[in-house]
């Protein structure tokens, strides 16, 4: 159990190469990977894959040319390159499937989706008339596809339309809705909520103005359910990422003036219930992604910049559910139960400890659908195949102490 980070690291003038990191769960690198060429490259995405390698969508002008294309890298567990992909335009965004194929969300003019199998060979690309020059976020349920997009006007006022875009599995339109009109929008990020809709932010601003925090809750079917803005009138606040938390609320996060990185803390119809800032002496904090952690705490990856050199380096910030770093315990001695990856297809490893006896697996009936003694013979991890859809329940019977976590097969 760790944390998967990519980024662009500054090499030379006009040669900036793609980072790969991997950390332990207290955030602690494991291993760095580079990959690029002579000229300059910039990453949007990594996903961890179902065979527990990564996946990353990459810009390149080193092997697209100029002005660049879409670049995916196939990674194993160690961040070495098993294989490699070129399209046209820019890939902001992929997603494995249950099916272990992958869709490609990004843009070459007007928005685009592509299919992939688990080798990379294309299956088949959409393209779909609006979303230009846009930011992309996906979800992806087990019906279908939900896109969110931003469309800028060429000309003044330069305002900016949100968009979201409903396809099936095999991208036909199903709705399209729009948000916005007089305003300009930056950093969109979409998440499924609890309640089957969907929850966005944005930083949103009329020309020449201040931007604020956006927050925009809609249902199913994209029909807004309220709208919330945060930040003061005469600072600059951003918002880059949302995750919708355990007790159906929601955690924001971004950048304040004022406050460097910022976490903001809403119930579960965006009415604040508390902000904290993480800026501190001689550096300028921004969070770029915010995701939830297995122990119901938060991870956020964001970007410290030093201001009297200039450097920049990744940040990775972990807090409590109240925002709060110092109460998060560091004994590393604490024994959690780990699987990877999760969520997963089916196939997946618990990883073993010393002393454990017994594994069983139930379904949220509590009924046991597996069940294994464990012998010294075992190795480190344990392998489980062919598990089907569902939810479920991991417990672990140990000499030292039981662990018991919760797992997603999709």
């Amino acid at each position: 159990m760790g944390y998967i980070i990519t980024g662009t690291t500054y090499t030379s003038i006009d040669n900036d190469d793609i980072v790969l990191v991997k950390t332990d769960m207290y955030g602690d690198t494991i291993w760095t990977k580079v990959y690029g060429g002579e000229y300059a490259e910039k990453s949007f995405c990594v996903q961890e894959t179902y065979d527990g390698g990564f996946i990353l969508a990459v810009w390149t002008v080193s092997f697209g040319g100029h002005p660049g294309k879409a670049w995916i890298i196939k990674t194993n567990e160690t961040g070495d390159t098993l294989w490699t992909k070129m399209f046209s335009g820019h890939i902001d965004h992929i997603m494995q499937t249950h099916d272990s194929c992958y869709f490609l969300v990004g843009y070459d003019s007007i928005a685009v989706i592509r299919k992939m199998d688990r080798t990379g060979e294309l299956l088949w690309t959409k393209h779909y008339g609006f979303c230009r020059d846009f930011s992309v976020s996906l979800e992806i349920s087990s019906d279908n596809i939900l896109v969110g997009g931003l469309s800028e006007m060429p000309e003044p006022p330069y305002s900016t339309t949100i968009e979201l875009f409903m396809t099936n599995h095999n991208g036909d339109s199903i709705w399209l809705k729009q948000y916005g009109g007089i305003k300009i929008y930056h950093y969109l990020s979409l998440e499924r909520s609890f309640d089957k809709g969907y929850i966005m932010s944005a930083s949103e601003a009329l020309m020449f103005e201040y931007p604020n925090m956006y927050l925009h809750k809609v249902d199913s079917l994209g029909n807004t359910q309220w709208i919330k803005t945060f930040g003061d009138e005469y600072s600059f606040d951003y918002a880059r990422s949302v995750v919708q938390t355990s007790d159906s609320g929601f955690m924001l996060t971004g950048d304040r003036e004022d406050l460097g990185l910022v976490l903001l803390k809403t119930n579960q119809y965006g009415d604040l219930l508390w902000e904290k800032g993480y800026d501190y002496d001689s550096i300028s904090t921004s969070g770029y992604c915010l995701k939830n952690t297995f122990d119901d705490h938060f991870i956020v990856v964001g970007e410290a910049l030093n201001i009297y050199t200039s450097s920049k380096d990744i940040l990775l910030m972990k807090t409590d559910y109240e925002g709060l770093i110092t109460r998060i315990s560091e004994n590393r001695n604490d024994k959690k139960l780990i699987v990877s990856p999760n969520p997963n297809n089916g196939n997946f490893n618990v990883h073993l400890s010393k002393g454990d006896i017994e594994l069983f697996i139930y379904d949220l009936n509590g009924t046991t659908i597996f069940n294994k003694k464990i012998s010294p013979f075992d190795g480190p991890t344990l392998r489980i195949n062919n598990l089907r859809k569902g939810s479920y329940l991991i417990h672990i019977i140990s000499g030292q102490a039981p662990r018991t976590g919760k797992i997603l097969v999709m």
